[in-house]
């Protein structure tokens, strides 16, 4: 017991060595502590990032759906007023046409028949 308990150049030597491996061994655990939570800042970083990249294309899709209905229901307007003035000149003609062929029954009961 005398030997275990009295340091010998020996002792010292694997006790010093002992000591460093010990705060060698602290170190890469504190090294590796640190690491730890970097990689879990990166990982919630990463997940906002993805988060907040998927929100923003659902809103520019739901945008661009709603820009594409808003020209949809333009483009149906725009047809229907063209049909609107196709169905207006249609009728203007009939009417004109309608007042020609009266004013040359007109003017061939007035003055006979035409030459």
């Amino acid at each position: 017991m005398q030997e275990a308990e009295t340091p010998s150049p020996g002792n010292n030597h694997t006790l010093a060595y002992l000591r460093r491996l010990e705060q060698r061994h602290e170190q890469l655990l504190q090294i590796l502590v640190r690491q730890q939570e970097l990689i879990a800042r990166l990982d919630r970083n990463i997940g906002e990032g993805f988060s907040s990249l998927e929100r923003e294309l659902r809103e520019g899709l739901s945008r661009t759906d709603r820009d594409l209905r808003e020209v949809k229901s333009d483009l149906v307007i725009a047809e229907n007023n063209i049909l609107k003035r196709i169905g207006e000149h249609y009728e203007t003609s009939r009417r004109l046409n309608e007042h020609e062929d009266r004013l040359v029954t007109l003017e061939a009961e007035r003055f006979g028949p035409a030459p």
